[in-house]
């Protein structure tokens, strides 16, 4: 992340005091102004009006809590949290928790609604004319910052510099034309981040020895391709390594090693190669899949539950 934004106070919000922006987008900071605004609205609805409700009241207390801890991990208090876990940084920025913050505000609203639609007629006319407002500013909003972004067909005042590399991904996927940005790009030795790729660079290059390469196939997860060493050689593939892509040398897994400007390298010996390099599922992702899949059947198994107890 340092290598990108630079220090963690770049990317949080607080400059010695709370909530206040330091150098953050001006964009992301009137979206997190305007959710708090939300969430102080909604949280005062639902203590005015359903103050004799307490379940609802416990409910709002909670949603109150995730949306005030959310905050927290985007504020100034949180940067020793952010600098002691190298697994927090890896996030990138506190801001991307913005979606964390507008996913409380979102249940917060469902809370509300729903001890609305239960009460007087026209109580339920006024409250729900406030919640049809913050919706309408919300989509008012979202609509006109979709508009200020450029789209290929319509491009308007865009930065070509970033627009016309982004047609041309999406156009040839596998062009050695495009260069990835700093993030995506591995560190090397001493923790210094690879250097940037030359363009036009071939996909397959014999680094050392003496052989013949023959590519068969270059995909987004699988690249194969055929080495004939007359000696021992080392080859070089145009892919950053990453711990997801797997080496397989005649259907052997096979070791992986970096080269310095964070490309995979691969010694061979004398012979004749079968070689695939595959991006298969890591560890983290596994879990991560497994969690999903866990927390979709929580929630239909808590619907369901909620669902028999109104029916009952």
């Amino acid at each position: 992340m340092q290598n990108v934004i630079g220090d963690i106070t770049n990317a949080i919000f607080g400059a010695g005091l709370p909530f206040i922006p330091k150098k953050l987008d001006f964009q992301v900071s009137h979206i997190f102004a305007h959710q708090s605004l939300v969430i102080l609205i909604l949280s005062a609805l639902a203590f005015f009006y359903c103050r004799q409700d307490q379940k609802t009241v416990s409910e709002t207390k909670r949603w109150i809590l995730f949306t005030f801890v959310v905050a927290l991990m985007m504020s100034w208090v949180s940067v020793p949290i952010w600098q002691a876990s190298t697994t927090l940084q890896k996030v990138q920025a506190p801001w991307r928790l913005c979606s964390l913050y507008a996913f409380g505000s979102s249940a917060l609203c469902g809370v509300v609604v729903s001890k609305i639609l239960r009460l007087r007629l026209h109580l339920k006319i006024f409250l729900s004319l406030i919640i049809a407002a913050i919706l309408l500013v919300n989509a008012s909003y979202s609509y006109k910052l979709s508009r200020k972004f450029p789209t290929f067909r319509n491009p308007g005042k865009a930065n070509l510099e970033h627009l016309e590399p982004s047609r041309l991904a999406l156009q040839e996927p596998f062009t050695d034309k495009l260069i990835d940005v700093g993030e995506y790009r591995p560190l090397v030795k001493q923790g210094i981040p690879s250097a940037e790729p030359i363009l036009g660079q071939a996909k397959l290059t014999l680094v050392e020895g003496e052989a013949k390469i023959q590519l068969h196939q270059w995909k987004s997860y699988q690249r194969n391709f055929e080495v004939v060493a007359e000696k021992p050689s080392i080859i070089k593939i145009r892919t950053y390594y990453y711990p997801a892509w797997h080496l397989y040398v005649n259907n052997e897994p096979y070791p992986i090693n970096t080269s310095d400007d964070g490309t995979i390298e691969i010694n061979l010996e004398k012979g004749n190669h079968q070689v695939a390099l595959i991006y298969e599922w890591t560890s983290a992702f596994k879990l991560g899949v497994i969690l999903s899949i866990l927390s979709c059947l929580f929630l239909i198994f808590y619907w369901l539950k909620i669902s028999v107890k109104v029916h009952s």
